[in-house]
């Protein structure tokens, strides 16, 4: 068994919680695991969906930082501890009719939180949002609809869609939806903020001017929110940070423009992005390199203080079939650093991945389901995935009339064999430092072990002194009462 000495931590590797009551977990990279190479595992049947129409295929999956898997397909959610493990299937808008795009996301605590349009494809003209309470759906409440934008610009032949909900951990929500708005593209982009207590904000569009596409994607990282919009420059541009309840304006551009190779090249058809626990910055989207030629998914990786370098093709799927309605998603493995780019080729009507793996991307579109040769795609979503403890990501994808996850292990090394998980927020892996401000906002620590036999930590003071032993077997957890620490600094000792 390897042991783990206290050693001073390199400041290059420490992530700095600013928000108050918030928890600081320094890096230090001890040991690393071999590096396995990129694979694809085992498929897990979540359920059917219907034969035609919209709602064909469509699915979405987020993940707890324990593990606890959560995925929509069609009208229905399922949660559980692991893939093969799902509950029942719940309707989580019982009686509502012509849904689409329907995505859960969860806050710090896990709860499920789902959007979904009203209307199919151009008929789309509200989207609604509902949780779960008391272990109930509550009754959906409107994010928007298009009549609520009628003073402010919006045509009533229109349709909104494409909706992500970011949240901070006191319970504030930030939705960010996308409005097909060609007569006044400055306001395609737009969001609303709602409080804990459940009030909304005005309807609010991104004031940096913005160009035609699909999205709506935010994100709140340690008590700052960013927003991802379209700029009158064709690019993706990052906005923020900012606070709860204040305005987007302009910010750095991804550069995949710098991409195009002939004439009156197109970005649209969808983008994502994603900030990684260590403030790493990826934005995707599909990118026809010229009106009639090449089609593929781009990338882009930044830090949060820093501008955006070194957009990556990721690969032709289509040649002069259209725009591609690739819809690409991203989703980081915290535990390695990989990046898993998902998205569909509607030319052949198949689910594709790349990765970032080991500091370059892999620029050949791989097919997430390569043993099948059925109907893989779906409109306005696509497959995506999420993160999940240790080694690994979970893909939600469609073959055929039925929706699967699958988990696909990603190359590089892991620096060490704990993930620590502070109140299920932010998986981190390979610490050894953790930062109390108070005791706030954090109730436990959960530390999965990786490694084979009995482990146990000793968790220290700065002074050495012992503030508690935790033991666990491979691949169980041990809880920390962090929250009955006075404020200082402790660190993890693994024996």
């Amino acid at each position: 068994m390897n042991n783990w000495n206290r050693q001073p931590l390199c400041i290059a590797n420490i992530w700095n919680c600013v928000k108050k009551g918030g928890v600081v977990l320094g890096v230090m990279f001890i040991m690393c695991l071999p590096a396995l190479a990129a694979t694809l595992e085992q498929s897990y049947l979540v359920g059917a969906c219907p034969t035609s129409g919209w709602l064909q295929g469509q699915g979405w999956v987020s993940t707890e930082k324990d593990g606890t898997i959560h995925v929509l397909f069609a009208t229905k959610y399922r949660t559980g501890p692991t893939l093969d493990s799902l509950g029942e299937a719940e309707e989580y808008a019982p009686g509502v009719k012509d849904i689409w795009n329907p995505r859960v996301f969860l806050d710090y605590q896990g709860n499920p939180h789902v959007v979904y349009d009203v209307g199919i494809a151009s008929q789309a003209k509200s989207i609604w949002y509902t949780t779960k309470k008391d272990g109930k759906w509550i009754a959906p409440e409107k994010v928007v609809a298009l009549e609520d934008l009628a003073s402010l610009g919006v045509a009533s032949d229109r349709r909104t869609t494409t909706c992500y909900i970011s949240f901070d951990s006191e319970g504030n929500k930030l939705f960010a939806y996308w409005v097909n708005n060609k007569a006044n593209t400055d306001k395609t982009q737009w969001y609303r903020w709602r409080k804990a207590d459940g009030t909304w904000s005005d309807h609010i569009p991104v004031s940096a001017g913005t160009e035609w596409s699909s999205l709506g994607s935010a994100h709140e990282f340690m008590g700052k929110w960013y927003l991802v919009y379209q700029g009158k420059d064709i690019d993706y541009h990052l906005a923020g940070p900012v606070d709860f309840g204040e305005e987007f304006s302009s910010g750095p551009a991804a550069g995949f423009m710098t991409l195009a190779s002939g004439a009156n090249p197109v970005i649209n058809e969808g983008a994502d992005f994603i900030i990684g626990a260590d403030s790493t910055v990826v934005i995707v989207s599909n990118l026809r390199r010229s009106y009639s030629g090449p089609t593929g998914a781009v990338a882009s990786m930044a830090k949060l203080d820093g501008f955006f370098n070194s957009p990556t093709y990721l690969g032709n799927i289509s040649e002069g079939h259209g725009e591609g309605a690739i819809h690409p998603h991203a989703v980081i493995d915290e535990a390695t650093g990989a990046v898993v780019v998902t998205y569909q080729s509607e030319h052949d009507k198949k689910a594709y991945y790349n990765v970032y793996e080991n500091g370059k991307w892999n620029t050949t579109p791989t097919r997430i389901v390569p043993e099948e040769e059925t109907d893989q795609i779906w409109d306005r979503t696509g497959p995506n995935g999420a993160d999940l403890p240790g080694r690994g990501v979970v893909i939600v994808y469609r073959s055929g009339d039925k929706i699967y996850l699958r988990k696909m292990m990603t190359e590089g090394e892991i620096d060490s064999t704990v993930t620590v998980v502070p109140s299920k927020r932010t998986a981190m892996t390979g610490h050894s430092r953790l930062n109390v401000h108070d005791g706030k906002n954090l109730s436990w620590l959960v530390l999965f072990f990786e490694e084979k036999g009995e482990n146990t930590l000793t968790v220290t003071d700065i002074q050495g002194r012992v503030m508690g032993r935790y033991t666990a077997k491979e691949k169980s957890r041990a809880v920390i009462e962090a929250a009955s620490f006075p404020g200082g600094l402790y660190f993890i000792t693994k024996n």
